[in-house]
């Protein structure tokens, strides 16, 4: 009888979990070609798999005639043939082979594991990418200020996908970027004051709408009252200053007589509200 060497144990892999499977072809013999995974217990045909068509007697069965290859003996299904993280199809000693006897096993990358198809793998892939997908879109509509802040060149196109969604983006604070180009202030019949402005965005990017303040002086120069006006006094009420320009606007304040009276100069005021 031949002494067993490392070629006796070729590997292959299970076809269920792809444990590397160390295989005795005497084994193989005893059990027709089937053998059974000792991690996931998934019955394999080994010979059928590596593309062997048929198995040699061993040196005890000499001139016996091997049985068909037909199906899994029933003797074979019940008993696992490979136990552990690295488990031997063992057997024994009068079964093994002699080195003129064996028969090498050949690799084969043939899997059933369903996912490995090309359509599988495209369906996977293509679920994969909707989830990123839905994942970045969500990221960006709860982190959409901090994006308008932080890449002002986005503004206008988060507004624009913001628009179905019934969603806000809020544009950037900065006054010094505002100025008043010119304001004028009229009192109407009534002792209702009609302020006109004109409101220059100088920044290449919307601007949040500043209030617009109309402050009244007495004589003394001391200021005795004052009105601010928001966007929602705007005619057409907008979300922001579009960038590089100019908007014209017009407000009436009712005052009381005496205020209309005791008033002496005005003065325009750009602010945004505490809250904001």
């Amino acid at each position: 009888m031949a002494q067993q060497t490392e070629t006796d144990h070729p590997t292959t892999p299970c076809p269920q979990c792809e444990t590397a499977l160390h295989v005795d072809l005497s084994s193989l013999q005893q059990s027709n070609g089937w053998a059974r995974c000792g991690r996931c217990h998934f019955l394999f045909d080994v010979v059928a798999r590596l593309g062997i068509p048929t198995l040699p007697p061993s040196e005890t069965d000499a001139g016996a005639v091997p049985p068909p290859r037909t199906g899994m003996p029933e003797e074979w299904a019940p008993t696992p043939a490979f136990s552990g993280d690295d488990p031997p199809l063992d057997a024994p000693a009068s079964l093994a082979l002699a080195d003129s006897d064996r028969i090498p096993l050949v690799s084969s990358s043939v899997t059933n594991r369903p996912w490995s198809f090309p359509a599988m793998k495209g369906l996977l892939n293509t679920m994969i990418g909707g989830l990123l997908l839905a994942a970045v879109v969500q990221l960006a509509y709860i982190e959409r200020d901090a994006i308008a802040l932080r890449w002002p060149g986005v503004v206008n196109r988060l507004m624009t996908l913001c628009q179905p969604l019934g969603c806000t983006v809020a544009p950037e604070k900065n006054l010094r970027m505002i100025r008043i180009i010119s304001s004028s202030v009229v009192q109407l019949p009534g002792d209702v004051l009609q302020l006109d402005v004109v409101l220059e965005n100088e920044a290449s990017k919307p601007l949040a709408i500043p209030e617009v303040w109309l402050v009244l002086t007495d004589a003394s120069g001391g200021v005795f009252a004052e009105q601010g006006f928001g966007a929602d006094d705007w005619v057409k009420p907008q979300p922001a200053l579009a960038a590089g320009t100019q908007t014209a606007l017009r407000f009436e304040w009712p005052i009381d007589a005496d205020d209309s009276i005791r008033m002496r100069e005005y003065r325009t005021e750009l602010r945004y509200p505490a809250s904001q």
